[in-house]
């Protein structure tokens, strides 16, 4: 084992110094990581990430000339579990070509776990997360040959370095590019291969805090909708109280206060509906009794009773004469009734309001001596 890995370090610096793209990438993680002291927003301490990915696989040295047409396809995953320290495992799957026959292939089943550095680094107002992990790696490797009909399988340890960097897309996505440099003894020689690769990673952890902050935001839109909502509706502009009700139960079906409100809207706009109605029939006392019991919360419904007050002015005073006559002809009822009738058309009528009092008084008397 000390000799396998002594040879993979061998050639994983060698492999890194002789292929410049490998080491530019591995560096941006390395001096990305290492200055930084946190994962910021987007990641953090004790996330777990999923990145499926896939990409372009070549081998390297003596068995480049034997494989060509490389293709990697995995399904990777991470646990932060210190600052700028995450573990790893993951899956991946090779396929290559051989060059002398189209129909031959090797294929590479690998299985591999390690550790490594990650951390974001702000450019302007975007955070981006480089990282670099070195893991060891178990592969199953089948050969199959068209010409000569043979099928080898072997099992094979090794080494995986891999450098990539996070690009975040929202707070729980983000698209991954990285690079592979792995290494395994096959018949006594380095089996090495370079992969690029393309991943989308799912954070269930920012997804949680995502759904925090949205409730919470959610919770003080809910609150200030509601404040605005009795407001309106305490000030008559049913209209626009609905409307905040309605976002209220947006943000919470359920909300009791809200459907409440909801239910008198209801009832004040049912009772405006049937109070223009009775106008519109000339039956002005029985509409402004209706208009007078939802004033407060329908400003529509002041201007209503205004414009039907002004329709029956001309009948008030023959009103109250008929009121005074039956006052002096002691048919107290009937006078209450036409003065009750004239303070709805007229609220401010003094005659009306003197002999409705005095009526009400005498019936009561009336009564007492029965």
């Amino acid at each position: 084992i000390n000799t396998i890995w002594r040879k993979v370090a061998e050639h994983i610096a060698l492999g890194i110094y002789l292929r410049p793209a490998l080491m530019v990438l591995l560096l941006a993680g390395v001096f990305g990581v290492v200055p930084a002291t946190g994962f910021g927003e987007a990641m953090q301490k004790s996330d777990m990430l999923f990145t499926p990915r896939a990409g372009y696989s070549n081998v390297r040295g003596i068995y480049e000339e034997q494989l060509k047409n490389g293709h990697v396809a995995g399904l990777s995953f991470r646990y932060l579990v210190h600052d700028i320290v995450f573990l790893g495992a993951g899956v991946n799957y090779s396929s290559w070509n051989l060059r002398y026959s189209e129909e031959s292939s090797m294929r590479s089943y690998g299985l591999y776990g390690g550790g490594g550095l990650m951390k974001g680094v702000s450019i302007f107002s975007y955070t981006a997360y480089p990282y670099g992990g070195l893991f060891y790696k178990e592969s199953f490797l089948r050969l199959e040959t068209d010409r000569l009909g043979e099928k080898k399988r072997t099992y094979k340890p090794g080494a995986l370095l891999r450098a990539g960097v996070e690009f975040p897309v929202v707070d729980m996505v983000s698209v991954q590019l990285a690079g592979d440099y792995s290494i395994l003894q096959l018949s006594d020689r380095s089996f090495t291969t370079t992969q690029w690769t393309f991943g989308v990673t799912y954070n269930p952890g920012a997804f949680s805090r995502w759904r925090e902050s949205k409730r919470e935001l959610d919770e003080g839109k809910l609150e200030m909708y509601m404040t605005r909502g009795i407001h309106q509706f305490e000030s008559g502009e049913i209209d626009s109280a609905e409307r905040y009700f309605s976002m209220v139960l947006s943000l919470e079906k359920d909300h009791a206060e809200a459907e409440d409100y909801m239910r008198r809207i209801s009832q004040i706009k049912s009772t405006y509906r049937r109070a223009k109605d009775l106008a519109s029939g000339e039956h002005y006392y029985q509409a402004i009794t209706l208009l007078n019991s939802i004033k407060d919360n329908h400003n529509d419904a002041a201007a209503l009773i205004k414009d039907t007050r002004e329709k029956v002015a001309d009948v008030v005073p023959g009103l109250v004469e008929e009121g005074i006559a039956a006052y002096r002809q002691k048919n107290y009822e009937k006078c209450i009734t036409l003065m009750d009738r004239v303070l709805v058309f007229d609220p401010e009528n003094r005659m009306a309001r003197i002999y409705y009092t005095r009526a009400m008084k005498r019936k009561e008397a009336l009564e007492k001596l029965r």
